[in-house]
């Protein structure tokens, strides 16, 4: 949605805009321009509170934040997420005109409960379609920008973590992020520790491994064997992980959070996609090597389940060798074929 808030701004600049954003992800927009505050919310808290019996807790966290939304006294609010939560969450904005899409573009059809206005979306990438939403308002501008902002404290962090480890900021530094949300994203880590090491042996390349919830055991003892051109980085902050991206010369990543997080600050990337569709919810623009397997799960739908039904996932047949490949050719040329 930042490609959103930023045609927002470029149209009407002396709008005031509030994003409403989970408490997982709320340090990506603090210091973004162009956001006058943000209203922070745990829905995964409200879930395990209502799990234990403490629902009255939840009705007042609920109910403050009504207050806190019509408060603002909006004249639209949008809904990008097209889910029942969300469109929870935009009635109680109390905005007139409330904007979502149709049915059919809904990820849970209720939605369209909660809105007043229902864009049917055009284009096939969702950064398009969010930027459909916009019509709704009027405003016909579907240029995308990202222009993500990063604090000067994140940028030293990273510039100081370089110098320690011996990774002079001229280096081509790959950086190789392990994991996905759902197993069916996930390329297998046998297989980026296999391309970590062809990048070394065959090329040369200094690599950076980032995890999301820190490394198994198997990733530590691998990394120990190596050179001290292969590190394991610590668990950075997310502006901090954005910092480290925009410093490398490619990420690789499958369907996850730091490959959206890579492509915003203008890092080129390698990404690996199984059952999600790369045309819809991939990199977006040039620079980006995308290598995608056609998974009989997903159908028809860009939805999909999160666990194989297969003995073997589809994103695992993606090969080593033309992910290297694809590496090679981005930090040697900068293009992909």
């Amino acid at each position: 949605m930042l490609p959103v808030m930023r045609a927002l701004r470029r149209n009407i600049p002396k709008a005031y805009i509030v994003w409403v954003v989970e408490e997982k992800a709320k340090e990506v927009l603090l210091d973004q321009d162009g956001i006058d505050d943000l209203v922070v919310i745990d829905t995964k808290l409200w879930r395990r509170l209502l799990k234990s019996g403490r629902g009255i807790a939840v009705y007042n966290m609920v109910n403050a934040l009504r207050k806190r939304l019509s408060d603002y006294r909006f004249d639209f609010a949008i809904d990008g997420q097209g889910l029942l939560k969300s469109g929870f969450i935009t009635l109680m904005t109390k905005a007139p005109c409330r904007i979502g899409f149709s049915r059919k573009a809904c990820r849970e059809g209720i939605n369209t409960l909660f809105t007043t206005c229902r864009v049917v979306p055009s284009g096939l990438h969702v950064i398009e379609q969010n930027l459909s939403l916009l019509g709704g308002m009027g405003i016909t501008d579907r240029s995308v920008s990202f222009n993500f902002t990063l604090p000067p404290s994140a940028i030293a962090r990273i510039v100081q973590w370089r110098r320690e480890v011996g990774f002079d900021s001229r280096m081509p530094l790959v950086a190789l992020h392990l994991g996905a949300g759902f197993e069916t994203k996930q390329w297998p880590e046998e297989s980026f520790l296999r391309l970590a090491e062809m990048l070394l042996e065959k090329e040369g390349i200094p690599v950076v491994i980032t995890s999301g919830e820190g490394h198994s055991k198997k990733v530590e003892s691998f990394v120990q064997r190596k050179s001290k051109r292969l590190i394991l980085a610590p668990l950075f902050r997310l502006q901090e992980l954005a910092a480290l991206y925009q410093s490398c010369r490619v990420v690789v990543a499958g369907d996850t959070g730091p490959l959206h997080l890579a492509v915003s600050v203008g890092c080129q990337t390698v990404s690996l996609f199984g059952p999600s569709e790369a045309g819809r919810s991939g990199p977006y623009g040039k620079g980006h090597c995308v290598h995608q397997q056609q998974c009989i799960c997903r159908g028809s739908s860009p939805y999909f389940p999160r666990r194989c039904r297969q003995s073997r996932s589809c994103i695992e047949k993606i090969g080593i060798e033309e992910v290297f490949d694809s590496v090679k050719m981005l930090v040697k040329e900068g293009v992909c074929q």
